[in-house]
């Protein structure tokens, strides 16, 4: 790796890197390592932007295109050693930089903010879900200890649950209960056996006993004989 551009910080070194990456150019920081600092303060002869040797007149080729479409300030004056004309030139393309790289930095903040405010208005909460939006939990888990015990969920939003399931200290489901035509009746019970579905009884007319029977094999019904 050679070094093409000597850099202030590590924000202008991150553009002058992605300036390089849009040009189809492998460019990485030099020097990162030596720098403890965050990267809005001066780093000044410890950081350069580095690429392979096979890239470098590309590289170059490219930063002074882009060196020249930058705005020019007003010429300094003239001194009296080719020096300080030098670091005179550098200083002037340092301003237009720091705009740049200020810009990304608050575009990040804004970004960060939005998705952190998404975060905390997100319906998921640790005591469960509010499927419609409304500012009630429609779906509720209970807990014992660090374990879900217990899901609870009210589909059509009436306020009642019609939908249960319990699960066992392995955190897989046990039971299921389902009131499908939301009556407050719980119509199907369904039993599970190493999380899958192992029979499912039916009380179609709510008078207590089982009206249809469904098995189960590996998971998938099976038709009864």
């Amino acid at each position: 790796m050679v070094d093409v551009y000597q850099v202030g910080s590590l924000l202008e070194a991150q553009m002058i890197v992605d300036l390089l990456h849009g040009e189809g150019i492998s460019a990485e920081i030099g020097g990162e390592s030596l720098i403890g600092g965050v990267g809005e303060l001066p780093c000044e002869g410890l950081l350069s932007v580095r690429v392979d040797e096979v890239d470098q007149a590309s590289a170059m080729d490219c930063l002074q295109r882009w060196d020249q479409n930058q705005p020019q300030q007003a010429e300094p004056e003239k001194s009296s050693t080719a020096a300080i004309d030098s670091v005179d030139s550098s200083l002037s393309r340092r301003p237009l930089l720091w705009l740049g790289a200020a810009g990304l930095f608050l575009t990040g903040l804004i970004i960060g903010a939005a998705a952190m405010g998404g975060f905390y208005r997100s319906p998921v909460t640790p005591e469960g879900i509010d499927h419609n939006g409304d500012g009630t939990i429609d779906e509720h888990h209970f807990y014992r200890g660090e374990q879900l015990e217990q899901l609870q969920q009210d589909r059509n939003f009436d306020g009642e649950p019609d939908l249960i399931l319990f699960y066992d200290q392995r955190g897989l489901k046990v039971s299921r209960m389902a009131d499908d035509n939301f009556d407050g009746r719980f119509e199907r019970h369904r039993r599970y056996e190493n999380n899958l579905p192992l029979v499912e009884l039916f009380d179609v007319d709510g008078d207590g006993a089982t009206d249809y029977r469904l098995d189960f094999k590996h998971g998938v019904p099976v038709p009864n004989k």
